[in-house]
């Protein structure tokens, strides 16, 4: 999954153009490596640049209507350290949902495995039972074989009938 954000450019102190910052998201919730896009770094993990999932970008600068941000008040340390926190969280929650599913989807298809391996159990178990009902009817008559077997007349019958017609 691929996400960008738009923003808007700014040209640095430098002149040398514009600015824009783009952050990697990695499929198992990681950051990637530094990139350079506009002279801002970008990342990516071992992909040649390409960004493998969620790809995040940001770029500096005041909207179209806004003012940029007085430089007076430079952003603290501590305000710097909460959202490098909050973006390693954000990360490991990316991770987790994503290994969450790869699990979910590994059991679920094991889950179909085992059913499938289930359901021809119990499909040559009925082709045993109807075989043994089709033996007994013609052993002994379908009014008797319903008897001992506890079946009523009309399945003995029914199960013998499907069983000629599938054998010729």
């Amino acid at each position: 999954m691929t996400r960008s954000g738009t923003g808007h450019d700014r040209t640095p102190p430098g002149g040398s153009g514009p600015v824009r910052a783009e952050v990697v998201l990695e499929a198992n919730g990681t950051l990637g490596h530094l990139r350079t896009r506009g002279g801002m770094p970008q990342f990516s993990e071992g992909d040649g640049g390409r960004g493998v999932a969620s790809t995040l970008t940001a770029q500096s600068g005041p909207r179209e209507n806004e003012r940029p941000m007085s430089s007076k008040a430079p952003v603290s340390l501590a305000a710097r350290e909460r959202l490098r926190d909050h973006q390693a969280a954000a990360a490991k929650a990316v991770g987790a949902h994503s290994a969450a599913l790869a699990r979910l989807e590994a059991v679920t298809s094991r889950r179909a495995e085992v059913l499938a391996a289930q359901d021809g159990l119990v499909a040559a178990a009925n082709a045993e039972v109807v075989a043994a009902v089709v033996t007994a009817a013609k052993v002994m008559g379908a009014d008797v074989a319903a008897t001992l077997l506890d079946v009523s007349k009309a399945e003995v019958r029914r199960v013998t009938k499907e069983a000629q017609l599938a054998g010729n």
